[in-house]
């Protein structure tokens, strides 16, 4: 693994340490501290990306949408949306980490293949395959993980 160590009312949240963690003082979205509490219970959750691939060039591809965390099969694209948008401010705020090098073992991305997220994403690229001129014809799933960072843990800790 590569790991290292909703937009609601937010709440500000600081580890103590400023001056070793460089947290200053750092606010966080409800729907941050639960996907930051998730974490701090699960070491390692799935995630993937929905890339757009073609069978016109095997080297052309493009990330159409990542990170993609779920934690209902059905649930709702723009719930898909929102939470990727999350996860990404936390990756920026070096809180958690993402890795599609390796997926993780025994995981079961089943969840992932069946979601209704990523039916609206094979439908949306079947559809463009159809239009002339449109490169992208392949709807692929990359998996991988998502982790605290030691600052993540640091942050946790004061919540």
């Amino acid at each position: 693994m590569n790991h290292t160590n909703s937009h609601s009312k937010a709440a500000h949240h600081c580890c103590g340490g400023c001056q070793s963690c460089h947290c200053h003082h750092v606010t966080l979205s409800q729907r941050e501290q639960t996907l930051l509490m998730g974490l701090a219970q699960i070491p390692y959750l799935p995630i993937v990306r929905f890339v757009l691939a073609s069978t016109k060039s095997e080297h052309l591809e493009s990330v159409a949408l990542a990170p993609v965390y779920l934690s209902e099969a059905e649930e709702t694209f723009e719930s898909v949306l929102e939470n990727s948008h999350v996860l990404r401010e936390l990756e920026q705020k070096n809180f958690i980490s993402l890795d599609y090098d390796q997926p993780l073992q025994g995981c079961g991305y089943e969840q992932y293949h069946l979601s209704m997220a990523y039916r609206v994403f094979q439908n949306t690229v079947l559809e463009g395959s159809d239009r002339e001129g449109f490169l992208f014809d392949i709807a692929r799933m990359d998996c991988g993980s998502m982790a605290l960072t030691s600052r993540g843990y640091a942050v946790v800790d004061t919540l």
